[in-house]
């Protein structure tokens, strides 16, 4: 062997040994885990994570590390131990053993998703959708009315004429629906309500590409029906998720700011940098770490359901204030800029710094 080769067979050797450690390290995350559960601890303790993460700092630096290669290490170790652990607990649970769900719109990202849930949980699940490759399976109103639980993973325009639908003959078991919006769904869900109908709303607060829902919340919606309410939670018990209940109009005034500006803001950022005069190569030679951060952002939400977004804006009656704000608040950054008025761009950053220390301080009470 050459002395290139000598060195690579020695660098397999050495990654052969990581992944080893890994694959060691998760198997003993799950044997706290269980420890953890059998003295009643909750399966996450965030102040164990920050002592792991400090920990790894004075590791990386005793090695002669960057600081930044120990945190995105643990990171993603922590992230795969997260994974297991709950994949472990959704399927030890199996709640639906015995019992079927029907997916409604199951063929696309998130009805997909939440259709492996259910299968993770045990459920027999059938999936319809207007993609389906066989006509029976396209209609919704085919399947027979046999399931324990239905899940209304459409958009949102369609979701309401379905829950309009359906109150007219409602159906057996719990139905819920995962809409972004909430408001464009009143009618639909008081009528299937107000037919006696078990049913709520949820929204879940991630994408399909998430590994596990630690961190993650699940938005419920009062519907006035408690029993499909609780159906639902239990849906998500044997995960980490966060559950969170509000009204109706709470939920859709606090997506104009949660989904509405944080896409505005990103569609806006990459529009302006597709309208510029600036080439990309020239741009790539010169990025800097906060733009290479912004434009990784703007560039997930483009590459997103176009018209999913495009209603998370436009049918939702909370927009106007959203994006009003964003207008005035570029209209004052400019205008500090342009005039020369230093202490009222320093007082835009200072009260953004203010924001995020408080959201600081909230999430580690």
């Amino acid at each position: 062997m050459s002395e290139l080769e000598t060195l690579r067979a020695a660098l397999a050797a050495i990654d052969k040994e990581l992944l080893h450690l890994v694959a060691k390290r998760r198997e003993m995350s799950k044997k706290i885990v269980l420890e953890k559960q059998a003295i009643g601890n909750s399966t996450r303790d965030f102040s164990q994570e920050r002592k792991v993460f400090e920990r790894a700092q004075g590791f990386a630096a005793a090695a002669g590390l960057p600081g930044q290669t120990a945190d995105e290490l643990m990171r993603l170790l922590i992230d795969s131990s997260l994974s297991a652990q709950e994949s472990d607990r959704v399927a030890s649970q199996a709640q639906g053993h015995g019992k079927a769900a029907l997916v409604v719109g199951g063929l696309g990202n998130l009805g997909a998703w939440f259709a492996k849930l259910l299968e993770n949980l045990g459920y027999h699940v059938e999936v319809v959708d207007i993609n389906a490759d066989n006509p029976a399976k396209r209609r919704w109103q085919d399947a027979p009315d046999q399931f324990a639980v239905t899940v209304i993973a459409t958009p949102i325009a369609v979701c309401n004429e379905i829950l309009l639908e359906m109150a007219k003959k409602p159906r057996q078991g719990v139905t819920f629906d995962l809409a972004s919006l909430k408001g464009p769904l009143h009618s639909g869900l008081h009528a299937l309500a107000s037919a006696g109908a078990d049913v709520t709303s949820i929204h879940p607060m991630f994408g399909p590409s998430v590994n596990h829902l630690s961190g993650r919340h699940i938005i419920a919606i009062d519907v006035g029906t408690q029993k499909a309410k609780k159906v639902a939670r239990q849906l998500f018990e044997s995960t980490m998720a966060n559950w969170v209940e509000m009204s109706l109009e709470e939920h859709d005034r606090m997506m104009a700011y949660v989904l509405g500006l944080s896409h505005a803001s990103n569609i806006l950022f990459a529009d302006v940098l597709s309208g510029s005069q600036q080439q990309v190569s020239k741009l790539d030679t010169v990025s800097s770490t906060t733009f290479n951060a912004q434009l990784a952002v703007s560039e997930a939400v483009v590459r997103e359901n176009q018209s999913l977004y495009y209603d998370i804006q436009q049918l939702n009656q909370f927009t106007d204030e959203a994006l009003a704000s964003l207008e005035l608040s570029t209209k004052r950054l400019r205008a500090s800029v342009l005039s020369g008025d230093k202490e009222s761009f320093l007082a835009m950053m200072q009260s953004g710094l203010d924001f995020v220390t408080r959201r600081k301080v909230s999430e580690e009470q």
